[in-house]
C-alpha cells in the first residue's frame, strides 16, 4: 500500500510522520516525514489480512486540512527481448513500478532507453538492471526528465535479468522501452 498525502490548507510543520499502523497492536508497518504541502509513502507491505489504519500527526500547534489516498500498489511485468520489439508500460498507480524480465548471455553487452509518451516519472526516477536470482545491481541510470538511457552494460554472467522502472514518488504515466545488444 501507498500514501499520498496533500494539503489543502494550512501546514503540518517539517516532522509530521504519516504512517501506516496494525489497528489491533499499533505496529508501525511504514513511514515518512512529511516536511511540504505534500507526503508520498512509498509501497509498504502489509504483514497480514488485518485492519490498518493511516496516521498523519502533525507536529506541535501546527494545523491544516489534507487529502489523504491509499493505494494498493501491484507493480507492472511484463518480458522485454534484447533485441526484440518496443514494450509500452503503463504505471497508473502512485508507488508502482515496471519489471521487465530478460535473459542473457555472460560477456553480453545491453542497452536499454525510456521515453515517456504520457504523464511523467518525475525526479528523480531510476531505470536499473538487477540479476533476478539475487537482485544484485548490474547498473543504473536516472533522470529527471523524460527519457533515459543505460549502457552499454556487460553481463556478468548467463542468467536472468530484470530492466526495472521506478517512478518518483507519486509520478504516473506511459512510456516506451527498449532493450538492445549494440
Amino acid at each position: 500500500m501507498s500514501v499520498l498525502v496533500t494539503m489543502t490548507s494550512g501546514a503540518y510543520g517539517c516532522t509530521t510522520p504519516v504512517e501506516i499502523r496494525k489497528a489491533a497492536d499499533n505496529s508501525l508497518v511504514g513511514s515518512v516525514s512529511m516536511c511540504s504541502s505534500a507526503a508520498f509513502l512509498e509501497p509498504a507491505t502489509l504483514p497480514a489480512t488485518d485492519s490498518y489504519v493511516v496516521v498523519v500527526n502533525p507536529t506541535g500547534a501546527t494545523t491544516g486540512t489534507a487529502t489523504v489516498a491509499l493505494y494498493d500498489v501491484t507493480d507492472v511485468t511484463t518480458s522485454i527481448a534484447i533485441n526484440g520489439s518496443t514494450v509500452s508500460v503503463a504505471l497508473t498507480t502512485p508507488g508502482q513500478n515496471a519489471r521487465l524480465p530478460f535473459t542473457g548471455t555472460a560477456g553480453q553487452q545491453v542497452s536499454s532507453a525510456v521515453t515517456m509518451t504520457s504523464g511523467n516519472f518525475g525526479c528523480i526516477w531510476l531505470l536499473q538492471i538487477r540479476k533476478t536470482s539475487d537482485n544484485s545491481l548490474v547498473g543504473s541510470a536516472s533522470s529527471c526528465g523524460s527519457s533515459v538511457a543505460l549502457g552499454p552494460l556487460t553481463l556478468p554472467s548467463s542468467t536472468s535479468y530484470t530492466l526495472v522502472i521506478d517512478a518518483g514518488g507519486s509520478s504516473t504515466g506511459t512510456a516506451n522501452v527498449t532493450l538492445t545488444a549494440p
